[in-house]
């Protein structure tokens, strides 16, 4: 079911994000729940609202495209994330708040930091 969160369709996703949400608080810590899998979904929701690049100390890099991929994210996701109702939004606020009581090292911190940052103002 996790992997149909990224199938791309978006009223598919409306009907398993919730059980997705509830397995991972139930199983994160079990061998049968890979670390890339919440991964995953933590960064799912934190699409609106990526990761900034940390510069490179001495290289000089071209970001622009990098940059304009991630704006393209961000207003995507943004959009679909609209489609949520305040009830959903509340809900993946939580989880949210959850993930980071977890305190298991594979979870990226500063992502769900970043997700829930955008979760908080739904």
């Amino acid at each position: 079911m996790r992997q149909q969160l990224f199938s791309g369709n978006e009223e598919n996703m409306f009907s398993i994000i919730g059980p997705i949400l509830l397995d991972l608080i139930l199983y994160h810590d079990r061998a049968s729940c890979e670390p890339a899998t919440v991964a995953s979904i933590i960064t799912f929701l934190a699409g609106a609202n990526p990761l900034q690049l940390a510069p490179i100390p001495g290289v000089p890099l071209d970001t622009s495209q990098i940059e304009a991929s991630i704006a393209d994210q961000k207003a995507e996701s943004s959009c679909l994330f609209n489609r949520f109702n305040k009830q959903q939004s509340e809900a993946i606020k939580h989880w949210l708040q959850t993930v980071l009581l977890w305190q298991v090292p594979h979870l990226p911190e500063d992502e769900v930091k970043s997700a829930l940052a955008y979760w908080e103002t739904k």
